[in-house]
């Protein structure tokens, strides 16, 4: 796999907080490339399109980390729910990670995660082929 400058300087970026730097760290211990803060566009709750810079993209997977280090804050929190809310409505994959999560948990939280949203492409990408296989298969016999 080629190295992504960025993936390979992450550590040498100024990051916002502790665990950010420990996802980068371990993003770059597997190898997986990413990018710091890139700018998205997202459709708010009241449709207006904003631009948010979500922690990391990863673009192997077209997934985005988002660390949420204020966790217990209720307005913080909140403000979370809703974000990820625009996220999913917008079709962006995002691993939300808190600050609870441990440094032994967080490589697999990370990993599984990345994992299951793989998964679920996979088999959308089955169930919608063997669709349109068998309504060909059907309209056409």
């Amino acid at each position: 796999m080629a190295e992504n400058l960025e993936s390979k300087l992450g550590l040498e970026n100024d990051f916002k907080s502790a665990g950010e730097r420990r996802i980068a760290e371990l993003l770059n211990k597997y190898g997986i490339d990413f990018k710091y803060e890139p700018p998205i566009a997202v459709q708010d709750r009241q449709n207006k399109l904003r631009i948010w810079y979500p922690d990391f993209f990863l673009p192997e997977y077209g997934i985005y980390l988002e660390f949420n280090g204020f966790e217990g804050n209720p307005n913080y929190d909140n403000g979370t729910m809703l974000k990820n809310s625009a996220y999913r409505k917008n079709g962006i994959n995002i691993i939300g990670i808190i600050p609870s999560i441990k440094d032994g948990q967080l490589e697999n939280y990370i990993l599984n995660s990345i994992y299951g949203i793989q998964k679920t492409r996979y088999s959308r990408i089955k169930s919608r082929i063997y669709e349109l296989r068998t309504g060909m298969s059907s309209k056409y016999h």
